[in-house]
């Protein structure tokens, strides 16, 4: 699993900090670079590179959004049960780029998927013993049960879906590295 993940998340019940980012008045804190100074090339790609935690339904929607059309082998799947995660490294389609539609390229970035509290994983159309084959994610829900727990859907392209049965929503969203062009863009039949 990627160094980093889940420090300072905490259990179900004690998740959230009094202060978060704020300096207890309420308002968030943000951190600025002077003006003068110029990022090298190796800063701007950390700043580029996309870090999210979901904490709840709505939290889980927006890294829905930025997984859509994210792609992943059976191979890079990983069931951890005496830890209680499930372990998904991805290449993502990066959306938020796609605002500059005269550009005939596109990126996937490498990303870090991890999911905490994660009690059981059950797998439906999916040939878990084809270890090569690619699955195109399509959306990731929640469903909830007996409060705060569910069963989070990650739902692929044909039919195929992974159900992780958690004690609350406690995950994690970490791009790995550098971003690759790509020509292709993903498109989806409608009819």
């Amino acid at each position: 699993m990627p160094q980093g993940m889940f420090q300072g998340i905490g259990d179900c019940q004690n998740r959230y900090s009094p202060l978060g980012n704020s300096l207890g008045t309420g308002q968030k804190v943000a951190y600025m670079r002077p003006a003068r100074q110029r990022m090298t090339g190796s800063e701007q790609e950390q700043m580029d590179q996309l870090k999210l935690a979901a904490l709840d339904q709505e939290d889980l929607q927006v890294l829905s959004a930025h997984l859509q059309d994210a792609v992943i082998t059976i191979a890079d799947i990983r069931y951890l049960p005496k830890e209680q995660k499930a372990v998904f490294l991805l290449n993502r389609f990066v959306w938020d780029k796609e605002a500059d539609k005269r550009s005939k390229e596109h990126e996937r970035r490498r990303t870090a998927l991890a999911f905490a509290q994660v009690k059981a994983m059950k797998a439906q159309n999916i040939n878990q013993k084809a270890k090569g084959a690619v699955l195109e994610l399509l959306a990731v829900t929640f469903e909830p049960g007996e409060e705060p727990a569910g069963t989070i859907q990650l739902a692929f392209a044909g039919g195929g879906s992974l159900a992780l049965e958690v004690d609350c929503i406690e995950a994690q969203l970490s791009d790995l590295g550098a971003a690759w062009s790509t020509p292709n863009l993903p498109q989806h039949d409608l009819s």
